[in-house]
């Protein structure tokens, strides 16, 4: 199975993922701790005069914000969003 939507890929291991994110509340979980303790570890030990540091804490934290973002649409309530496109 594959379907686009907006020029995203959804091929059945996306639509895996996504499901587990939205139903595991424990996986989210998880995987925004071990971001956020990364993210400390980062700071803390940070001795970066080439800005590699700071370019890894922007990516880490952007990852967060996708994962949560995929776990919990912030648009879920939107009425738009009421009658699904496609539903299979």
């Amino acid at each position: 199975m594959r379907i686009e939507v907006g020029g995203a890929q959804i091929t059945s291991a996306v639509v895996e993922v996504i499901d587990m994110l939205q139903n595991d509340p424990d996986l989210l979980k998880g995987y925004v701790q071990a971001i956020d303790e990364a993210t400390r570890m980062q700071i803390l030990e940070c001795d970066d005069p080439d800005g590699i540091a700071m370019e890894r804490l922007r990516r880490l934290q952007h990852l967060r914000r996708d994962l949560i973002t995929i776990a919990m649409p912030p648009d879920e309530s939107d009425e738009a969003n009421d009658i699904p496109a496609a539903q299979l």
